[in-house]
């Protein structure tokens, strides 16, 4: 998830995205100067995972202001396997 707002803290990170699914995992990273934030959220289901990359993409979530980007986490493997989960 990229292009977070600033006050976005990890327990806000699972409410909203809580709303589309069943959150397992997920941290917010700290903005490193930059003026937004980024996050990585693994949901239970890769249904759950598949549905936030499609419809939140571009979007603003319920409970953000802004538009965020959401996708699939790229994977560092040179064969492009790994899980996905968002």
């Amino acid at each position: 998830i990229a292009d977070l707002p600033m006050e976005v803290d990890d327990d806000m990170l699972k409410k909203v995205f809580g709303e589309y699914g069943t959150v397992t995992w997920s941290r917010v990273f700290d903005s490193g100067g930059k003026p937004n934030k980024a996050a990585i959220v693994e949901f239970a289901d890769i249904e759950e995972a598949k549905w936030c990359v499609e419809n939140l993409d571009g979007n603003i979530p319920q409970g953000l202001s802004t538009p965020i980007q959401c996708m699939f986490k790229r994977s560092k493997n040179k064969d492009g396997g790994g899980k996905g989960y968002g």
